[in-house]
């Protein structure tokens, strides 16, 4: 089995929320609700879903909520993946995002600029929408001996 690859935005602000998530479903293609915490969405699960259901949705419960999606491909301008999993996660008011993708999805080869260029883009949607920190590694990317960054500071 290969490496699990995590990317993190914690602290995401309620009000960027929305556009953060438009920003990356941008790039995403078959966006599609793999589950979430809410029994209404049930019916939506296996199929394609708009970013406006998901932020109204999770905005709109009160209490711990989490919605998980798969894109079969998602651009980020400089860098492309296949296979990628988001999950939104709201606990105490709080909101954070993070997407992961498998190790065998890259060429090794271009593994550390692929890394770079994923640094970049999380870099330029932090500041965009006021994100408080962003880190990515092998997974857990929690664990600091698997980060290859953290906000500003990249490691490779």
């Amino acid at each position: 089995m290969s490496e699990l690859y995590e990317f993190v935005f914690e602290d995401v602000p309620e009000g960027n929320l929305h556009f953060l998530l438009g920003s990356i479903f941008e790039g995403g293609k078959g966006i599609k609700l793999v589950r979430s915490s809410f029994d209404e969405l049930e019916k939506y699960e296996g199929h394609e879903i708009k970013v406006d259901s998901f932020t109204n949705l999770i905005l709109g419960f009160c209490g711990n909520a989490f919605l998980i999606v798969s894109m079969g491909s998602f651009d980020m301008g400089k860098a492309s993946v296949r296979e990628v999993i988001l999950r939104v996660i709201e606990y105490s008011g709080r909101y954070d995002l993070d997407f992961n993708f498998d190790g065998a999805a890259i060429d090794e080869g271009t593994r550390v600029s692929l890394i770079k260029y994923i640094h970049e883009y999380m870099i330029m949607l932090s500041e965009k929408y006021e994100v408080g920190r962003w880190y990515g590694g092998l997974e857990p990317a929690s664990d600091e001996d698997t980060r290859f960054f953290f906000n500003y500071n990249c490691y490779l």
